[in-house]
């Protein structure tokens, strides 16, 4: 029921006609903005990349699961595009398969949407974004289904963001979205696991899922798209296809998230002891506790 079948691919069901069928957005959190751009030489906004990709690095380095080969006659042919999917209106005069991240951003004009009017995504969006992430790639390029498919060999079983009973998504003063604790919490206590994360390991890919996705659900992308190794042949993309990417940066000084990689999936928790109310910070120059 989520209007995937419509011109556009838009109508997931709000009186926006931006696909949501709840009140507000996704993202590795919102801090304002996370996709800070500047007007580089030629026009066009330049994309910062930050710390941000920099504990994605870190941590895909180090994780087994994500070693997916990227050398094309390695790797299965995507599927053809299935017929429920659309081209948003938006890209239909641009060569949208041949256009950077900054294209994106400026045709759909993503940065025109204020950070406290983006949507809060319900577990139906997260649904959507996931099914045509594993339609675009195709089950066997699919790192979502890789972790799936090997989960059952890990002694101790991941838990997901959205099924937290004390974690929830709202909209923080200055920054936007981002995730708060609806209870006191431990340090050391399990927040989630990154059974969501979505790896493209090629630029059509990735083209492909953002032009299909309602425009507010691709500038989200976006915003929460971490890059990898671009200046070597194994470049790729993640996203976080699920509530924890709404988890905006606290950096080093005021971050209270730390991770643990595993062969499968990644754990994330409590660094220190977290209030109730207090929001709960990620830092994107990466904070990983050695064993």
């Amino acid at each position: 029921g989520m209007g995937m079948s419509d011109k556009g691919g838009m109508g997931m069901g709000d009186k926006s006609g931006m696909g949501m069928s709840d009140k507000d957005g996704m993202g590795m959190g919102d801090n304002g903005n996370k996709r800070p751009r500047q007007l580089g030489s030629k026009g066009k906004r330049a994309r910062q990349l930050g710390s941000k990709s920099k504990r994605a690095r870190q941590l895909f380095n180090e994780n087994p699961r994500q070693k997916l080969p990227y050398i094309q006659d390695e790797v299965p042919q995507a599927p053809t595009l299935p017929s429920l999917y659309s081209i948003n209106p938006s890209l239909s005069t641009h060569d949208w398969e041949k256009f950077s991240f900054d294209d994106f951003w400026e045709v759909l004009e993503c940065a025109n949407v204020p950070a406290d009017s983006r949507p809060i995504h319900d577990i139906s969006t997260w649904e959507y974004v996931r099914q045509a992430y594993e339609d675009i790639v195709g089950h066997e390029r699919s790192s979502i289904q890789k972790a799936w498919s090997e989960i059952d060999a890990v002694d101790k079983k991941p838990s997901l963001a959205e099924e937290s009973t004390f974690l929830y998504v709202d909209f923080v003063p200055g920054k936007g979205r981002g995730i708060l604790a609806s209870r006191d919490i431990k340090a050391g206590e399990h927040l989630w696991s990154d059974m969501y994360m979505a790896a493209f390991y090629h630029i059509k890919d990735i083209n492909r899922f953002l032009a299909v996705l309602p425009t507010q659900l691709a500038c989200d992308a976006m915003l929460w798209e971490f890059d990898h190794d671009k200046n070597s042949k194994d470049y790729f993309f993640t996203v976080n296809l699920d509530m924890s990417s709404f988890c905006n940066n606290g950096g080093s000084t005021e971050s209270n998230v730390a991770w643990d990689y595993g062969p499968v999936v990644n754990d994330f928790f409590a660094k220190r002891d977290i209030s109730i109310g207090e929001e709960i910070l990620c830092n994107y120059g990466y904070e990983q506790v050695d064993e």
